[in-house]
């Protein structure tokens, strides 16, 4: 389980071959249009191929969210 306070800087991702599941939640609501947006977004970009940041800055709600660093990848 992770804890994410307001306003703090933060980076999710499955950094392995297997798929995973996240269960989220989140107060105030609202998010959830957000995280749809992105869903739709990156299920189009191919495997292997890194997400284009102008792309995900069009996501709705985007604008509200500052994005402070590029994609996390896995370490070698």
């Amino acid at each position: 389980m992770l804890w994410f306070p307001r306003r703090v800087p933060h980076a999710v991702a499955n950094l392995s071959q297997e798929p995973c599941r996240c269960i989220t939640v989140v107060t105030p609501s609202g998010i959830e249009y957000f995280f749809r947006g992105q869903r739709d977004y990156l299920t189009s970009v191919p495997a292997g191929h890194l997400p284009d940041p102008q792309r995900l800055a069009a996501v709705p709600g985007a604008d509200l969210r500052r994005v402070v660093g590029p994609p996390l990848t896995a370490r070698n």
